[in-house]
């Protein structure tokens, strides 16, 4: 912060070490399926395909985790797009629907929901459009004011507590 707020470097970055290793959180090659209590695919959405003026634009994410009856948690798979909002949301209403086919009612998918009434409105969008394709969605609140280190710190701390593993996957090194 220091670097960034007095010295006006930009660039600058906290080191990320202290947060997360990657060693906390084994691979594996799958899940037993009798072992899983449930399902659910979270996003996090972005809009924005790279361009000469942002040619490093945010991603849109689905992680889909199971929770198995041990109290283990598995990222089993990541979905990850760079679109534009009408592409991505063609895109979640694909994958979730495929994941309901898949993993029937042992299944949910969860779409941000963030503060105010900008968040109800998308949310009552959403809830309408999924709802016209008969598709099962359902929607986290965005805490904005916590911070993302802070929001991240569970997972962070159930990880080096040995309760997350991650399916060996093509997605694994930008998941990481």
């Amino acid at each position: 912060d220091k670097e960034r707020l007095l010295y006006g470097s930009w660039e600058a970055r906290e080191e990320a070490g202290g947060y997360f290793k990657r060693h906390w959180t084994p691979i594996v090659h799958g899940v037993d399926e009798k072992e899983v209590k449930m399902r659910v695919r979270c996003w996090d959405l972005a809009g924005s395909v790279p361009t000469e003026a942002n040619p490093y634009p945010d991603w849109t994410v689905g992680v889909l985790m199971a929770k198995l009856s041990s109290g283990v948690y598995v990222v089993e798979h990541v979905e990850r797009l760079q679109q534009r909002a009408g592409e991505v949301e063609n895109h979640i209403m694909e994958v979730t629907r495929k994941d309901r086919e898949m993993f029937g009612g042992n299944y949910k998918a969860y779409l941000p929901q963030d503060v105010g009434a900008a968040g109800l409105t998308a949310r009552h969008y959403y809830a309408k459009m999924f709802r016209d394709k008969k598709i099962p969605v359902y929607f986290s609140r965005v805490s904005t004011q916590a911070g993302k280190m802070k929001n991240f710190e569970p997972f962070a701390a159930s990880s080096e507590n040995g309760l997350v593993q991650v399916v060996r996957g093509d997605w694994n090194n930008a998941f990481f």
